[in-house]
């Protein structure tokens, strides 16, 4: 599990880059070191609703009812959960080179 590289000149981006990509509705990356645009991959975005809303559900819906929790403690505790998921997505998502269209 690795950040990913530039495809143009295998510059690696950054886990910020990748992370406020990701958070910004799929913003694409520009490569610091050869201006190459990358957009993310369209598996990649099942990944991240995967990661973040799958487990959410599953708790919320599913866990929380049988644990009896307040529902204050179980909204905190879920938002703390997506947060955490959250920052291993950079390391799970691949972007790719954009296409040139004419």
């Amino acid at each position: 599990m690795s950040i990913q590289k530039c495809e143009q000149c295998n510059s690696e981006f950054r886990w910020k880059e990748i992370y406020s990509s990701i958070f910004l509705a799929y913003k694409p990356i520009i490569c610091n070191n050869c201006s190459t645009k990358h957009e993310i991959a369209f598996s990649s975005r099942f990944i991240v609703v995967i990661f973040t809303i799958f487990p959410i559900f599953l708790f919320q819906f599913i866990y929380s009812d049988r644990l009896d929790m307040p529902i204050y403690f179980s909204i905190c505790l879920v938002i703390a959960m997506a947060l955490v998921i959250s920052l291993f997505l950079p390391f799970l998502v691949k972007y790719t080179k954009e296409a040139k269209t004419k």
